[in-house]
């Protein structure tokens, strides 16, 4: 289950498509539950039935969403938490409690977040956490961060499963100076990649400051890669960039392979978290599985890694981004290994089996 509609661009609506999708190549049969879409009876990728059928995620709604999950009589209900869409309901974190009962399937949560959320929110994820069989955290980071909390309230079988890239990755033979100009990008002119939802807590206006400073050294652009959201923090930072004259093109939604070339044709893409990277970020693994170089932050390492093509440094050094940008013609491409959506659905299936 997640939260957003198949028309919404949502990094935790994604992961699950990619999920759904694998677990159903490996022969499993499997229903993805969302929310309400003008398609409300589509296929997805592969054999995976999806109901688009949520209408509102509100505490009030939750018997016609239990009916919808219920009505295909699953082994295994896994919920993705949190996602666009869920806003501050208390459902998804009750809906485990709901689903609960004689002969009922086996309660799986994924936990994408916690250490960022306020005390209110951990509340939320903590509830959903403790009337779930298992959870599933991406990285080690969160783990980290939940199992204190969790220990204290009984404990739960748990699995570290990292995710992989949100995007495939472009062809070998890909002709970047042609993709570039169908985007009108100047071939001297430096293209500085976003991907994904234009945040501060993605290091948004961080980016902007730095780029003012390098747009003193080089011609600069910004492209902002695929549905950048309508949150408050999008509109403010679109018309920060307006104001002070950065040059921006902006995509839209683009289909997957559209998506890995226009990020492959690029000269670097920068995504300085504020918290640092962790493994459950998918959109610097899609930019890794491009081989495109990426500068981002992490709280320990430093400095450029060329296995993975890519410049870490601290969270909200806006000095050390804008020498990491400007660094960008030095630096070739090297296609990095990152996991495959096949080996993260193998992973989710012996939790399945095993619950």
């Amino acid at each position: 289950m997640t939260a957003a509609p198949p028309e919404v661009h949502c990094g935790i609506g994604d992961y699950t498509a990619s999920l759904a999708g694998a677990l159903a190549d490996l022969g499993e049969e499997v229903t993805l539950v969302r929310g309400v879409s003008l398609r409300p009876e589509v296929r997805g990728p592969g054999s995976v039935h999806v109901r688009a059928v949520v209408r509102s995620w509100s505490v009030l709604e939750l018997p016609a969403i239990r009916r919808a999950v219920l009505e295909s009589r699953p082994d295994v209900v896994h919920l993705q938490f949190p996602g666009r869409g869920y806003g501050r309901s208390f459902a998804p974190n009750l809906l485990p409690w709901v689903l609960r009962g004689r002969r009922r399937p086996r309660l799986v949560m994924t936990l994408h977040e916690y250490g960022i959320a306020s005390w209110k929110g951990r509340i939320r994820i903590l509830l959903g956490a403790v009337g779930s069989d298992a959870l599933v955290y991406p990285d080690d980071v969160i783990a980290a961060q939940m199992r204190p909390a969790v220990n204290r309230l009984g404990g739960k079988i748990e699995r570290i499963i990292p995710a992989a890239a949100s995007l495939p990755a472009a062809p070998p033979d890909l002709d970047r100076a042609v993709v570039r100009k169908r985007w009108g990008l100047p071939s001297d002119t430096l293209a500085v990649g976003w991907f994904g939802l234009l945040t501060r807590e993605k290091g948004a206006d961080i980016l902007l400051r730095s780029l003012r400073a390098v747009r003193e050294r080089r011609a600069v652009v910004l492209v902002l890669v695929g549905d950048v959201g309508s949150q408050r923090d999008a509109g403010e930072l679109t018309a920060a960039m307006k104001e002070v004259g950065l040059a921006t093109v902006e995509t839209g939604p683009l289909q997957a392979v559209d998506a890995s070339a226009l990020l492959a044709s690029l000269d670097v893409v920068a995504l300085p978290f504020q918290t640092g990277l962790t493994t459950r970020r998918t959109s610097y693994l899609a930019v890794r599985a491009q081989g495109t170089y990426a500068v981002t932050t992490h709280p320990r390492r430093r400095g450029y890694e060329s296995e993975s093509n890519t410049y870490f440094m601290a969270p909200g050094d806006v000095s050390a981004l804008t020498a990491a940008i400007l660094e960008a013609s030095q630096r070739a491409r090297e296609r990095g290994s990152v996991a495959s959506w096949s080996s993260v659905a193998a992973a989710h299936r012996e939790l399945y089996r095993s619950l």
